[in-house]
């Protein structure tokens, strides 16, 4: 990569979904280095992928997750292979992801507050990934990126639903970006995140009674 200087670079966790395993992560990573090399042939500024750590379980307890009438139901049969004691798991893998440019093309016109700088570039590939599974049919992993609750990505994801609802039917989506402010994304991430505790509250509940 001549000429080329590092702007941006993440770890990325790859997560299976609830019945699948390491082949799904392994399909996963490999798609994205296939769409990777794809860019890279496309475009000046360039991406690069690490090797692919060590698959390991992440575990989670189905007690604070699911109401105890919905466990017994269905879902107690659905993940007993991946079920130990109150805990069930997925597994995960990460991988370094970084982009390379010869300055931060978007530096000029600034970042989002609570955006690391040079994320764009990340946001770019995930769109051009999403393009080319689209175009190729290649939806069928039973894995993908997990990203942590209330981060900047999380954060963007808010902004994307804020603005979303101001926008009229048959209008243009840009033209009301800007009419979405910092404080109606965190009083929003306020109220998801109050859901969120009162929903863990009475979950807990349903398994004490």
């Amino acid at each position: 990569m001549k000429n080329l200087k590092l702007v941006y670079s993440q770890t990325d966790i790859i997560e299976t979904e609830f019945d699948k395993g390491i082949s799904d992560i392994i399909q996963t990573y490999d798609l994205t280095k296939v769409v990777a090399r794809e860019y890279n042939s496309k475009n000046f500024d360039q991406v690069e992928l690490s090797k692919l750590s060590e698959p390991f379980k992440e575990f989670y307890n189905y007690k604070e997750i699911f109401f105890k009438k919905d466990w017994d139901k269905s879902i107690k049969n659905k993940l007993k292979r991946v079920t130990e004691g109150d805990y069930f798991f997925r597994y995960r893998a990460s991988y370094e992801i970084s982009f390379y440019d010869e300055e931060d093309e978007y530096e000029e016109d600034g970042y989002e507050d609570h955006m690391p700088k040079g994320s764009q570039y990340w946001n770019r590939f995930r769109g051009y990934f999403f393009d080319y599974c689209e175009k190729n049919d290649k939806w069928s992993t039973g894995a993908d990126i997990c990203n942590k609750p209330f981060d900047w990505q999380y954060r963007n994801h808010v902004r994307v639903q804020l603005v979303a609802e101001k926008t009229p039917l048959g209008k243009f989506y840009g033209d009301y970006e800007d009419q979405v402010t910092e404080t109606e994304i965190d009083e929003k991430i306020l109220q998801y995140e109050k859901e969120f505790e009162e929903k863990k509250l009475a979950i807990k509940k349903s398994w004490e009674q």
